[in-house]
């Protein structure tokens, strides 16, 4: 979704010289020599985002058209140290969505604000324009961001970081941090060097250019060209602005790589890993995100070059994790920065101090505004659902009948207390290579069908990932014989746990499934069988299926409880 580039043809000249010299990016800023600043500039950075290339062949007409339904988010509460001053540009303010537009942004800001408990005000120019702050067109990118870089000594801001340890995320990744400099120099964002303690004044100003005074810690631009949603939830043909935003405002905030724009590194690039315990700074091969020597792939690094090479590894439209620092977005699709999320964990190892534990919730309500905008034609988006509309042949079977049972409950008008368990025993002959690398990139699909092959129920268990709000561990373990996966948020939709063990002789292999809660899918009961339920690994298309003929055990509506309790044929 993004393209890193410099803010001016001296800034890469700029690198070579910043531990002597304060350097601006352009010939006509001023230097904060005689603002105090200790440590000197080493320029801006310039964050370009894009949308996906498989989203969509044409712009839609307006990109400002919202549901006649709907109105801006409603935002409540701080409960953090972090303030982010906003200022709104004419662009915004004289936008017919005004209310709206700022509205979205205040969400963003409030997310921000309940995470992270540091002692900083971070100033941010907001814009809603075809154009950057320059002046220059932005063409077909989604937004835009600039942001102010210092360059400080690796030993003074190693020093730094290890000190500022609040989380048992900064403990972890502390203790991966390198013995020895991989560059002269760290350079952080103007609001990450204040978050850990550094003299590193804003200096931003309208037009982009540096200079002592001057207010921004970074200006971030939505593309007015482009079509967003402003309003929860996402639609088809619109792009979620608020993802977008929070995108920006994570580079803003001190999220980015040097790869292919400096020769120092940016603090992200101390977590980048291609195995355990072997590191990658290059955009060759494959990276990821680990605050545990590689041990743990919370996330891949982008490295299409088309794209930021501190974003995330992004999948086709729609994705299974569309997480907000996604390296290219999709229309229809929006996700915020969270405890858990890897853009929360990365900005906590950076240096920001994270909330661990309930935090008040930002309440986002659709306020009814009627419009008189337009509501744009969607385009064509490639649809790639996460099950298939029907059973998929060549799934493996278990070896023994009647050894694989479906346990469903229906907690009428009461959806926490709703249930679901799978359990394939006795399978087929199954290694352990064939269940993938869950710990990275192999996501899981489980898939119901009615006796109809119409399907009922869908549940995604992704690769990767901590989970657990309160106390963030890896949602997946690698066992001697298979995997483990354990999410107590339930997040995404309702899987709570999943065993995969292998079986290299026939009835040895065996997967357990286990979910519940309101994000289940809630089907409606008795269920029409046979049903069929079949677990898919989403990278190779190897799948696992247990067929339940009639009649079933069990299988009634409720109220109180519907229920739908079989052993396979």
């Amino acid at each position: 979704m993004s393209r890193r580039s410099l803010s001016s043809g001296a800034l890469r000249a700029a690198i070579a010289v910043v531990v002597t010299c304060v350097v601006v990016a352009t010939a006509h800023a001023t230097s904060l020599e005689d603002s105090g600043a200790p440590f000197p500039i080493a320029g801006s950075g310039q964050h370009v985002s894009y949308p996906s290339s498989d989203v969509r062949a044409d712009a839609v007409e307006s990109a400002t058209a919202e549901s006649a339904a709907e109105g801006p988010i409603v935002v409540v509460g701080r409960s953090g140290a972090l303030v982010i001053n906003a200022t709104f540009d004419a662009s915004i303010t004289g936008d017919p969505n005004s209310a709206a537009i700022q509205a979205m942004i205040n969400s963003a800001i409030a997310d921000y604000e309940n995470l992270y408990n540091d002692p900083i005000t971070v100033s941010m120019l907001f814009r809603y324009s075809t154009t950057d702050p320059s002046g220059n067109p932005m063409g077909g990118a989604l937004a835009l961001s600039y942001s102010l870089i210092y360059g400080i000594p690796w030993n003074t801001y190693i020093g730094a970081l290890t000190a500022d340890a609040t989380t048992s995320n900064d403990t972890t990744a502390n203790g991966s941090l390198p013995g020895a400099p991989l560059s002269t120099n760290i350079l952080p964002s103007s609001a990450d060097g204040r978050a850990l303690g550094f003299n590193t004044p804003p200096a931003l100003c309208a037009n982009g250019t540096i200079m002592a005074g001057c207010p921004y810690d970074g200006i971030v631009t939505l593309n007015s060209a482009q079509p967003f949603k402003f309003t929860r939830p996402p639609a088809a043909g619109l792009y979620d602005a608020l993802r977008t935003t929070e995108h920006e405002m994570d580079e803003v905030l001190g999220l980015g790589s040097a790869i292919g724009a400096f020769s120092d590194l940016r603090p992200q690039d101390l977590f980048s890993w291609s195995a355990p315990g072997t590191r990658n700074l290059t955009n060759g091969g494959s990276r990821y995100f680990s605050i545990n020597g590689g041990t743990t792939n919370i996330v891949g690094f982008n490295q299409n070059p088309a794209g930021d090479f501190g974003d995330w590894l992004s999948g086709s439209c729609p994705q299974v994790t569309p997480y907000v620092q996604n390296a290219f977005a999709c229309d229809n699709q929006a996700s915020d920065v969270t405890q858990v999320s890897p853009e929360g964990v990365n900005l906590d190892v950076v240096g920001y101090d994270l909330i661990i534990g309930p935090t008040p919730t930002p309440t986002k309500t659709a306020t009814p505004t009627p419009t008189k905008t337009a509501t744009p034609t969607p385009t064509a988006t490639a649809t790639l659902p996460t099950c298939a509309s029907g059973p998929v042949a060549g799934c493996r079977t278990p070896a023994v009948g009647a050894k694989a049972s479906l346990q469903y409950k229906d907690a009428v008008g009461n959806d926490p207390k709703d249930q679901l368990q799978w359990k394939w025993s006795k399978g087929a002959v199954t290694t352990k290579a064939e269940f993938g690398s869950p710990l990275t990139t192999t996501n899981y699909q489980l898939c119901i069908y009615d006796g109809a092959s119409t399907l009922i129920f869908d549940a995604t268990i992704p690769a990767g990932g901590l989970c657990g709000a309160s106390n963030p561990k890896p949602c997946w373990k690698d066992k001697p014989k298979g995997f483990d996966y354990k999410d107590k948020d339930l997040t995404p939709d309702g899987i709570s746990q999943m065993k995969l063990q292998e079986g290299l002789v026939a009835g040895k292999a065996q997967i357990q499934v286990k979910g519940k809660g309101t994000a289940l899918d809630d089907p409606a009961l008795p269920f029409g069988q046979p049903v069929t339920v079949q677990l898919h690994n989403a990278e190779s298309g190897l799948c696992w299926e247990a067929v339940y003929s009639f009649p079933a055990s069990k299988n009634v509506a409720g109220p109180p409880v519907g229920q739908f309790k079989d052993k396979a044929d």
